[in-house]
């Protein structure tokens, strides 16, 4: 069974985006997050998975339960996204895996190869066993590295244990410029009726012109895309009389897919505040809510694709962390997720268009050819 770009792009931006987006985005705090980071990080566990713990962790991100066949899929998408990254003028945008084995821990070397062929990922042995502290710290500098310097301190102490048998990681840098890029001179504060029925002040950036637009079930959307064209944010607004949890339910039940088909070249004037954003989540609860619970339970998990026997590795935690900065030439974003493993123990209206996104809303960056979303997240106070 192969799976095309086109398939694993839109189902790393597809069902499982739109389950963390409803997991992560009903509340009042601002959220950033890279659907593709975790996919990545999980897509690489499951690759050594075996049994219910490959079934269930590829049913949740929409993928095919063999792990040649998973592997060889986001091979394809991160050529993909390379090609698209070439093609566009100025943007930066870096994807890199890595796995981290405790010195000495016999993985399987089938599984080294995928990692290395698929994935681009080399193994840099690590003692967690003397120094767990040491270990923590090595894999935080290579984050850093690859997300320059945005994210920092991916792993807290306290994470990473002497009982720590292999970390996978992947890191997400991306950086571009707007095609049509705002005036600074417009930025103007202004109110944003923030979550909660707080209003408070903020920068809002402006311009009015031709902007693929829709407008579905009382909500707004617009698409601005990067130079280039390829990479796109797609913003998504509800009405006033609406909230975000309006528009997490529309994406559950049809997708970006809907919106997509919706959208078409219009007159807007669009009022966008600038905002920034860092944010970390441990993602256990939210990955058994969504049906990995294999993954973390000893009595259950299957990882002997990896090493050793069934039940002799599970996953200790997933963590993630992801930052957006979202300005008049364009954004920057960053993202990168840990999976730590130990040892058991409506129609458009004909006259110009406002899109006045001063109360919460929420965002996608994506490639738009594969469908991929990069980063996504709500703003509930810029």
């Amino acid at each position: 069974m192969a799976v095309g770009t086109q398939g694993v792009g839109a189902q790393t931006g597809g069902s499982f985006a739109n389950a963390l987006i409803g997991q992560w985005c009903g509340g009042t705090e601002n959220v950033v997050f890279s659907p593709y980071s975790l996919s990545a990080a999980l897509a690489m566990t499951a690759a050594g998975g075996r049994g219910a713990t490959a079934v269930q962790v590829a049913d949740a991100l929409g993928l095919p339960h063999v792990p040649e066949v998973l592997a060889a899929a986001f091979g394809a998408l991160d050529q993909s996204l390379a090609e698209a990254r070439d093609k566009s003028p100025g943007l930066a945008l870096s994807i890199a895996n890595a796995l981290y084995p405790q010195r000495g821990y016999a993985i399987r070397p089938g599984f080294l190869e995928l990692i290395r062929n698929s994935f681009g990922g080399e193994a840099m042995p690590l003692d967690y066993a003397a120094d767990p502290e040491a270990a923590r710290c090595a894999i935080n500098r290579w984050v850093e590295e690859q997300t320059a310097a945005r994210i920092k301190d991916l792993f807290v102490p306290g994470v990473l244990t002497r009982a720590t048998r292999m970390t996978l990681v992947n890191a997400i840098y991306f950086k571009g410029r707007w095609a049509t890029p705002f005036d600074v001179a417009q930025t103007k504060p202004a109110p944003f009726h923030a979550a909660g029925s707080v209003k408070v002040e903020a920068p809002f950036m402006q311009r009015r012109g031709q902007m693929r637009y829709a407008e579905l079930h009382g909500m707004q959307a617009v698409e601005l895309p990067y130079a280039g064209h390829r990479f796109a944010m797609l913003v998504l607004l509800p009405a006033p009389e609406q909230t975000t949890a309006d528009v997490t339910q529309s994406l559950a039940q049809k997708g970006v897919g809907e919106w997509n088909a919706a959208l078409a070249e219009r007159d807007v004037t669009l009022f966008l505040p600038r905002f920034t954003c860092t944010w970390s989540r441990e993602c256990t609860k939210t990955l058994q809510t969504l049906g990995m619970t294999a993954l973390f339970d000893a009595g259950a998990v299957d990882l002997s694709g990896i090493a050793g026997k069934p039940g002799e590795l599970v996953v200790s935690a997933v963590v993630h962390k992801a930052f957006i900065e979202v300005a008049e030439e364009g954004t920057e974003a960053a993202a990168a997720t840990g999976v730590a493993m130990k040892m058991t123990s409506f129609r458009p209206p004909e006259k110009p268009v406002v899109f006045r996104a001063d109360r919460p809303f929420i965002y996608l960056i994506r490639e738009r050819g594969s469908g991929c979303v990069l980063f996504a997240g709500v703003v509930n106070k810029p």
